[in-house]
C-alpha cells in the first residue's frame, strides 16, 4: 500500500517536472496565438478589400473616362473654333478663367 502511494506520487512529480509535457502546453499557446494573430490579419484583409471595392464601384471605368475626356476635348475645340470665329482671343479667356479660379481658392 505504501509502494503503491510511493509509485503514485513519484508519477504525479515526474509529470510536472517533465519537459515534454511542458513543451506540449506551450506548442498549444503558440498554435492558438498564431491561429488569432491570423483571424484578426484575415479580417484587417477583408476590411481592407471592401474599403477598396467601395472605392472602385463609385469610380468609372477606363473606358469611361476616356470616352469623357475625348468629349471633354472634343468639346473645347468646338468652343475654341467658335471664340476663333468671332473674333475672340482664347488667351484672354484662358487668363480669366486661371483669375477666377485662384481668388476661389482664397
Amino acid at each position: 500500500m505504501k509502494s503503491l502511494e510511493i509509485r503514485k506520487s513519484i508519477t504525479e512529480k515526474s509529470k510536472a517536472l517533465d519537459p515534454t509535457l511542458h513543451n506540449k502546453a506551450m506548442t498549444q499557446q503558440k498554435l492558438k496565438e498564431k491561429i488569432e494573430f491570423q483571424k484578426q490579419k484575415e479580417q484587417e484583409y477583408k476590411e481592407r478589400l471592401d474599403e477598396i471595392k467601395d472605392k472602385l464601384k463609385d469610380r468609372p471605368f477606363l473606358f469611361e473616362r476616356v470616352s469623357m475626356d475625348t468629349a471633354r476635348l472634343s468639346a473645347d475645340k468646338v468652343f475654341k473654333k467658335a471664340l476663333t470665329d468671332a473674333g475672340i482671343d482664347t488667351s484672354l479667356i484662358n487668363d480669366l478663367s486661371r483669375f477666377e479660379d485662384d481668388s476661389l481658392m482664397y
